[in-house]
């Protein structure tokens, strides 16, 4: 009778390729050297809030595998794209204090818009937003895809946890009347 091991690495092996080695991926431009160290202290300003966007683990059916997504995801503010995060990049920006509406998307299909998530910035607070891709019945084919389709999730914390080793990269989209500048 032939072990099921090799059948299971075989499936996680092609689960891993699928959801990191497929994803396309989006033009970033990385924040200077100086502003990285700056980022990397994970302090902010104190007349602003300072945003950290990456991409959050893949979730599904079965046990949570610590394992970063691989699409490309886009934030939006108040309905607004601001910037774009790849697997490996951190999308960080400061913005004035306010009451904002957070979302975000895989950049190749905006129909999935996560469910928003209100968030009042204040002075000098940091704020983390991890973009959680939950693959749903995907696993089990088109009738699992039926039964509990993929979804989005934002999820908000101070925890900078996950951020070393990734790029800093800038919120080119990102408009005045939301982001100050450096």
């Amino acid at each position: 009778m032939p072990s099921v091991r090799p059948k299971f690495i075989f499936l996680i092996s092609i689960l891993v390729m699928v959801l990191t080695g497929c994803a396309a991926k989006v033009p970033t431009v990385a924040h200077s050297a100086a502003d990285t160290i700056e980022y990397k202290t994970f302090s902010a300003p104190s007349h602003s809030s300072r945003i950290y966007f990456l991409n959050g683990i893949t979730t599904g059916p079965g046990p949570d595998i610590p394992l970063r997504h691989g699409f490309s995801s886009e934030l939006l503010i108040d309905g607004v794209m601001v910037g774009h995060v790849n697997k490996s990049d951190v999308l960080v920006f400061d913005v004035q204090p306010s009451e904002y509406t957070f979302s975000w998307r895989p950049t190749v299909d905006h129909n999935a818009e996560s469910d928003a998530l209100q968030i009042t910035t204040m002075p000098g607070q940091i704020i983390v937003l991890r973009s959680v891709f939950n693959s749903g019945g995907s696993g089990f084919g088109l009738v699992g895809s039926l039964i509990s389709p993929p979804s989005t999730e934002l999820q908000h914390s101070t925890d900078t946890a996950g951020i070393k080793g990734l790029e800093f990269v800038t919120a080119l989209d990102c408009p005045v009347n939301i982001c100050t500048s450096e």
